[in-house]
């Protein structure tokens, strides 16, 4: 079964049943797309490169930013080690699988959340932003699907002609209320991070970046 969110249905509300919701049972939040170029594109051979990303604030009030930017450069770990990549095993309980292009279970990119650690996270707002390349969302097909283990897949959707903007904020997860995840399709349109943070006030600065 999938939920489908769209501007004319922005929000669902799925209950999280605690007796399939195990350690090795992830909640899986997927961004996938299609990076073949089109149009004028195709003269230039520009596939499209899109990176997943999200910010999260705990229970006990941390908050931090997880995306390729941040964990490029050797600061990434394994999901058992709290690098800028996150961690599955311990706080925050949420890892970036890295840029897998395909080769696994879900192709594109993957947060994976720890359902263990559920009770820690209180929120995390899912943004994807391109790289290396001409704003293109428009052509891209990009789609955030929310897997949850025993529920639907959850489906956000962009439907906008946007093609500006390097950044757009796909959605927000929250967690706050227990045994039950709220998501909530945002499809908000920013330049770059610090466009977002103008935004939405989470209270970082930022410095140009660059991926490996």
């Amino acid at each position: 079964m999938a939920i489908e969110l769209n501007s004319t249905n922005p929000t669902c509300t799925i209950p999280l049943d605690a007796s399939v919701l195990t350690e090795d049972n992830e909640i899986v939040v997927n961004l996938s797309w299609d990076s073949r170029p089109k149009g004028m594109f195709r003269l230039f051979k520009r596939h499209l490169d899109l990176d997943l990303g999200c910010y999260y604030k705990l229970t006990n009030g941390k908050q931090m930013l997880i995306d390729a930017l941040q964990f490029s450069k050797g600061r990434g770990g394994q999901r058992e080690e709290y690098s800028r990549q996150g961690c599955y095993t311990e706080p925050p309980f949420i890892w970036h699988t890295g840029d897998d292009r395909g080769r696994t279970e879900h192709p594109g990119e993957n947060l994976v959340i720890n359902p263990v650690g559920i009770p820690m996270i209180q929120k995390m707002v899912i943004y994807g932003f391109v790289y290396g390349s001409a704003p293109r969302w428009n052509e891209s097909e990009a789609c955030v699907n929310v897997l949850i283990p025993g529920g639907p897949t959850v489906r956000i959707h962009l439907d906008s002609n946007e093609s500006d903007h390097n950044f757009c904020v796909f959605a927000d997860l929250d967690f706050s209320t227990p045994g039950q995840l709220t998501i909530t399709r945002l499809a908000t349109y920013h330049h770059g991070h610090k466009g977002v943070e103008d935004a939405y006030h989470w209270g970082f600065t930022y410095t140009p970046g660059v991926k490996d």
